[in-house]
């Protein structure tokens, strides 16, 4: 199973994103060395600037029901 963290997940949005460390920076508030450093894996990034980053790449964390290791997929009411 390929499990994937909140950081392996920023990361790759991050470098799809087409945008230089700069552009992304300038265009959601947060500081390009920062970007960098965190996809580098040098450094964490504060959680306001994943949630500006998040919110400006259009991430949304989800809650994920788990049995046993295993998925499950909630009904929804």
């Amino acid at each position: 199973m390929n499990m994937n963290t909140v950081s392996d997940t920023l990361k790759a949005a991050i470098e799809n994103s087409g945008l230089s460390y700069q552009a992304l920076g300038k265009a959601c508030g947060v500081n390009r060395l920062a970007i960098s450093r965190f996809v580098q894996g040098a450094t964490s990034l504060r959680m306001d600037k994943v949630d500006m980053l998040c919110t400006f790449l259009g991430l949304e964390l989800k809650p994920v029901s788990r049995v046993a290791g295993r998925n499950v997929k909630r009904n929804k009411a």
